[in-house]
């Protein structure tokens, strides 16, 4: 196992080295989402999936704390290279799972 330091902007991920990238409850602190996403969609390989679980705004850890609701952060992924290929509205009663692949 190899431990890779990313930073705010890159996982630091090798290109199309990774199968499934998941994003567990914190695609909300990215301070630079469309970096983040190109970064993620290079290391993809090409049947690769990013699979975001993440706090539904108004049932979050904290009020205000979660910067957009579910329908409006898959608009900004699928804005940013990918394309929603499965949701589960409920994992808990606060959270969902997107499921993207590459355009």
């Amino acid at each position: 196992m190899t431990l890779i330091l990313g930073t705010e902007n890159d996982p630091k991920l090798p290109s199309g080295s990774v199968d499934v990238a998941l994003v567990l409850d914190s695609y909300h602190h990215f301070d630079y989402p469309e970096k983040m996403l190109a970064a993620l969609a290079k290391s993809l390989k090409p049947d690769g999936r990013l699979a975001i679980v993440e706090f539904y705004q108004a049932t979050g850890p904290q009020p205000g704390h979660i910067r957009l609701d579910r329908d409006d952060f898959v608009r900004e992924i699928e804005g940013h290279g990918f394309r929603l290929l499965s949701k589960n509205d409920r994992i808990t009663d606060r959270q969902y799972l997107l499921i993207f692949g590459r355009k």
